[in-house]
């Protein structure tokens, strides 16, 4: 962001700060699946960040970023498995599926860990996710 002179927003810096400590305590008032469940979700929207990125600096001509970010939207991805696996069993997960738009059966993104595009093919990630199309879960985007 320096590189770019883009200022960071201190506003988010102390919001996801406080949202991340809330979380945190809460885990030990309410137990494991909600916090578990929703940072998931969270993990699952987080990969496409990184893939519209390299569709916008693209978008400009700029691509010395491309593995950076192509790296983390996979590691993403690995977060979001994660905690999907913690869960998987419990019997609140159908009703929270339901109502959140994630769990099992769909996924906020469209990559999938055991058929990864090469660096160079990144922008065929992500690519209706401004658009709010869910996909099932671990789907291909050429599927």
């Amino acid at each position: 962001m320096q590189q770019y002179a883009i200022p960071v927003s201190k506003w988010y810096e102390l919001k996801y700060h406080v949202i991340g400590k809330d979380i945190g305590y809460s885990c030990h008032v309410i137990g494991r699946f909600m916090p578990y469940f929703f940072a998931g979700k969270l993990e699952s929207g987080n990969v496409c960040e990184y893939f519209v990125m390299i569709h916008y600096f693209h978008s400009i001509g700029i691509t010395e970023h491309d593995e950076v970010l192509y790296e983390m939207g996979p590691k993403e991805k690995e977060h979001e498995v994660y905690f999907l696996e913690i869960i998987k069993d419990a019997s609140w997960l159908p009703l929270f599926e339901r109502i959140f738009s994630w769990g099992k059966k769909s996924s906020l993104n469209d990559v999938d860990l055991r058929e990864k595009y090469p660096v160079e093919a990144a922008e065929k990630y992500c690519r209706d996710f401004k658009r709010g199309v869910k996909t099932s879960f671990g789907a291909h985007p050429d599927n």
